[in-house]
């Protein structure tokens, strides 16, 4: 049986890679293709699909909330509860993946890792596995891996300190965004996000932005 995929990301050329990869054997099909969060809930509606990749940092038109992220990934589970999603990010920190299997993927893929994985991945995932490629879930949670080089702990242990609310608004606000449009895409008020920021990098030690920034590229929460 032939399985349908939508694939969704802001770069043209990694679309067009996955789709070479996904149905080079035939029995993957490409039924839909998204360039921001708006299209991708639009597509969706559209189209038939077994398995959704995702980006996770997909930034859109700020005039309409500048949704990504957990805010997209929320309201794509929300419309479509039983769709299984894997999120194709460049993003690598261990708190962010809780975060991302805790909003509703099913699977993480690293954009640093071979392409070659991804087929494989949705197949598991769309046979109800959860796992972030290619340590299950529950290995990645409690440290341990099942293959040899594969990092089962965090990469910055010290991510692990902050709340999924805290880490989020951390990206975010290291992806340009101002305390406002963050507000606006969590559903936030403005005071609320800055506490949470406050209270990042009080957690943390951190003094400043500059601070912030190198710790979320440590972390691996900057990027796309």
């Amino acid at each position: 049986m032939t399985m349908r995929v939508v694939l969704a990301d802001d770069h043209p050329a990694l679309i067009l890679g996955m789709r070479a990869v996904l149905e080079a054997d035939g029995k993957t099909r490409v039924t839909g293709e998204a360039g921001t969060p708006e299209d991708l809930l639009e597509t969706l509606r559209r189209v038939e699909c077994d398995v959704l990749v995702m980006d996770y940092s997909m930034p859109d038109d700020e005039e309409r909330g500048g949704r990504d992220g957990l805010c997209l990934l929320r309201a794509v589970r929300g419309g479509y509860p039983t769709l299984p999603i894997v999120v194709f990010t460049m993003l690598r920190g261990a708190g962010l993946v809780d975060l991302v299997i805790g909003a509703g993927a099913n699977g993480v893929l690293c954009k640093r890792d071979p392409i070659e994985r991804l087929p494989g991945m949705l197949r598991l995932v769309a046979a109800g596995h959860t796992l972030v490629h290619p340590v299950p879930v529950k290995h990645m949670r409690t440290g341990r891996s099942d293959t040899p080089g594969e990092r089962g702990s965090p990469r910055c242990p010290s991510l692990r300190r902050l709340s999924p609310r805290e880490t989020e608004v951390v990206r975010l606000l290291v992806a340009g965004r101002s305390l406002r449009e963050v507000a606006t895409c969590l559903n936030r008020s403005a005071k609320t996000i800055s506490h949470q920021k406050r209270s990042a990098m009080h957690k943390l030690g951190l003094r400043n932005d500059i601070d912030l920034a190198r710790f979320a590229i440590d972390a691996g929460l900057a990027g796309g």
